[in-house]
C-alpha cells in the first residue's frame, strides 16, 4: 500500500507526525538517507533502536548551514550511526526505513525546515517497495565512510577558515540584496516583520556565553545546544522566570549572545518545561541547577558570523520584549534578519 503525504499551505503539518510515528513505532531498526541535517528531535526521541544515518558533506553546505556539524557531533554522542558520502556526484536522498518494512520516500530533508516549514511531498511505502528501498540504502551505506571525530574535528577546522574569510563577502552581497530590492520595488516589506502583528508575544534569551564552556570547535557549549537541539534555556537561579512561563506556541524567540547580538530568530513550538535532573533529564550536561526550557523553531540560517547588533540589549536571562517600547529592537532584528534569508 501506497500513501501520499502531501503539505499544503493552510493544514497541520504532515510530515512531522508521519515521520515520528513512522520512526518511534520502529522496533529494532532505523534507517536515514538526507542530503542536509539540522534537525536533532526526531532522532532524539527513539529509545532502543538501532539507527543508521546516511549523508553528505561539503564545504558549501556546512558554511551555508544546510548541514550542522553540531548536529552531527551531538547524534553521534548519542549513539547514531553515521556516515557520509563525497560531495560529487551530489547525495540528494530522502528516504526514512523502519524495521526495513516500512518507508516514506520525500523531499524532506531532516532538517527543521524540511520537517516543519517547507512545502513537502512524499510518499509511504510497505512491503515490497519498502525492501527494495532498504536493500538500496544497504548498498549506498556499504559505499560510505564512518563519521569520526578526526572527520569532524578536520571540517571545523576548514569550514571555520573558510567563514571568517566570506565575512565580508557576505556582507557586501547583503548589501547588493537590499540596493537590487530596493530597485524593483518602491517598498520592501520584510518577511519576518509580519511577525510582528500585535497577535504574538516576544521574547530575548540569552545564549549563556557566560557559562564558558566550550565546544570542540571552539563555539559556546549552552549555544550550540540550544540551536541544535531547537530550544531557548535558562538554567536557576534567573531574574524573570515568570517570563519564561508565559510563552505559547507561535510566539517569537531572540536569541542574543553577549558581545556579539541576535543570532537567531524563532518560533515557540512547546511550551516551558521544567527538568531538575532527578525526575526529568536536563540537556546540559554541565549544568548543576534546575533546567527550564521552551522548544523552538529556529528559523533563520544558521552562520556565526551572522549577528544583528543591539545597542543596550536588555541584561537577562530570559525576558518578554512584546511591550512597545522594545518596538524597535523587534524591528531591527526582523529586518536584518529578512535580507539574509532564512534556513
Amino acid at each position: 500500500m501506497t500513501r501520499i503525504i502531501a503539505e499544503s499551505y493552510n493544514s497541520e503539518r504532515l510530515h512531522v507526525n508521519e515521520l515520528y510515528e513512522l520512526l518511534t513505532g520502529a522496533e529494532e531498526t532505523v534507517d536515514i538517507a538526507t542530503a542536509y541535517l539540522t534537525d536533532t528531535k526526531l532522532l532524539g526521541a527513539l529509545k532502543n533502536t538501532k539507527v543508521r544515518l546516511l549523508t553528505s558533506v561539503s564545504c558549501a553546505d556546512l558554511i551555508s548551514g544546510a548541514t550542522s556539524l553540531e548536529a552531527l557531533r551531538w547524534l553521534c554522542n548519542e549513539g547514531v550511526d553515521i556516515r557520509v558520502l563525497p560531495s560529487s556526484p551530489k547525495f540528494h536522498a530522502k528516504v526514512y526505513i523502519a524495521d526495513k518494512s516500512k518507508a516514506i520516500i520525500t523531499s524532506a530533508n531532516l532538517t527543521n525546515n524540511g520537517i516543519h516549514n517547507n512545502i513537502e511531498v512524499g510518499a509511504l511505502l510497505e512491503s515490497r517497495e519498502s525492501n527494495e528501498l532498504s536493500k538500496w540504502f544497504d548498498s549506498a551505506w556499504s559505499s560510505a565512510s564512518p563519521l569520526s571525530n578526526d572527520l569532524l574535528a578536520s571540517l571545523s577546522k576548514y569550514t571555520d577558515k573558510i567563514e571568517q574569510e566570506l565575512t565580508t563577502v557576505n556582507s557586501k552581497i547583503r548589501e547588493f540584496d537590499k540596493h537590487i530590492s530596493l530597485s524593483i520595488a518602491q517598498s520592501v516589506d520584510s518577511h519576518l516583520i509580519r511577525l510582528d502583528d500585535g497577535g504574538r508575544q516576544f521574547f530575548i534569551c540569552n545564549s549563556d556565553r557566560r557559562n564558558g564552556t566550550r565546544t570542540a570547535d571552539g563555539g559556546y557549549l549552552h549555544e550550540e545546544l540550544m540551536q541544535s537541539l531547537g530550544t531557548a534555556m535558562a538554567w536557576e537561579s534567573f531574574k524573570h522566570p515568570k517570563h519564561m512561563s508565559k510563552a505559547r506556541k507561535g510566539d517569537i524567540v531572540f536569541l542574543f549572545a553577549k558581545g556579539k547580538g541576535v543570532i537567531a530568530v524563532g518560533e515557540v513550538t512547546e511550551e516551558v518545561e521544567v527538568a531538575d535532573g532527578i525526575h526529568k533529564k536536563r540537556l546540559s550536561q554541565v549544568a548543576n541547577t534546575t533546567e527550564w526550557r521552551i522548544c523552538v523553531n529556529w528559523v533563520t540560517q544558521r552562520n556565526k558570523f551572522f549577528a544583528c547588533y543591539i545597542e543596550n540589549p536588555p541584561l537577562c536571562t530570559f525576558m518578554d520584549i512584546s511591550a512597545e517600547k522594545y518596538k524597535s529592537l523587534r524591528v531591527s532584528v526582523l529586518n536584518y534578519f529578512s535580507e539574509l534569508g532564512s534556513a
